[in-house]
């Protein structure tokens, strides 16, 4: 799968940096298209376009300069930045809503695929399954792939249980360049007749005041503790709520 393989409309990152004040950066590129053939010649007019965005830190998490300059908060606790963990991407993937599904379960530990797939996700005590990405998810994982995420690669011959897996895999990660990217696409590429009632915009202004956030009637999304993560109503984890946004991109 190419990460730069795109259908028309698509906002498709090519590079993230990181940068501190008086920091300099300067890039040259080349852009080349080139259209699958097509059953009959639409004689259409295609063109792609290559920009760049600067997002101040302090514009997608409040907490940000103090996080910096090593300031404690005003209630003195130690300043966090959002993040998620790194089993929660493989968790995301397999456990896509009914109608949005990012992957396709393909085969298990017991009942290994013969066909390919892209990556492994426990899903029982002792059985872990394999997943193959939709087309919807291979567009997803695209845009993180180009923004430095990956899939975890579990150990399945090390770990006798999915509670033990799960545990030895929760690295954090870095949301900064995810949420720079959804700060980038909802301020210069949505509609603003969209951005006022966007779920989009609800949730960046959560994660940036660190608030809990409510989507319908059976889970609360929050970020309360700067861990982009979903639960429903009795406090059972699912994953992350901002993979639905990818609905929109």
């Amino acid at each position: 799968m190419s990460i730069v393989s795109m259908d028309f409309g698509r906002v498709q990152p090519i590079q993230c940096l990181e940068t501190i004040a008086g920091g300099h950066y300067s890039a040259n590129g080349n852009s080349l298209v080139r259209v699958a053939p097509q059953v009959f010649p639409p004689f259409g007019r295609c063109s792609i376009k290559n920009a760049t965005f600067f997002v101040p830190f302090n514009k997608i998490a409040l907490a940000a300069d103090s996080f910096l300059t090593d300031n404690n908060s005003m209630n003195g606790l130690l300043n966090i930045m959002p993040y998620f963990e790194s089993w929660q991407i493989n968790a995301v993937f397999a456990n896509g809503q009914r109608g949005f599904e990012l992957a396709n379960q393909v085969g298990t530990s017991e009942n290994p695929p013969l066909s390919p797939y892209d990556f492994v996700h426990p899903i029982a005590t002792n059985l872990y399954g394999y997943f193959k990405l939709t087309p919807r998810g291979e567009k997803a994982f695209a845009i993180l792939k180009s923004l430095g995420y990956d899939f975890r690669n579990y150990n399945t011959t090390v770990f006798g249980s999915t509670t033990q897996m799960c545990q030895s895999h929760m690295y954090r990660v870095n949301a900064m360049p995810l949420l720079a990217y959804l700060k980038v696409y909802y301020d210069y590429f949505m509609s603003g007749v969209y951005q006022n009632n966007s779920e989009l915009g609800k949730f960046l202004m959560a994660v940036y005041a660190g608030n809990s956030y409510q989507s319908g009637a059976n889970n609360v999304y929050f970020s309360g503790d700067h861990r982009l993560m979903a639960i429903n109503l009795n406090g059972t984890e699912i994953y992350p709520f901002w993979i639905n946004l990818f609905r929109d991109t």
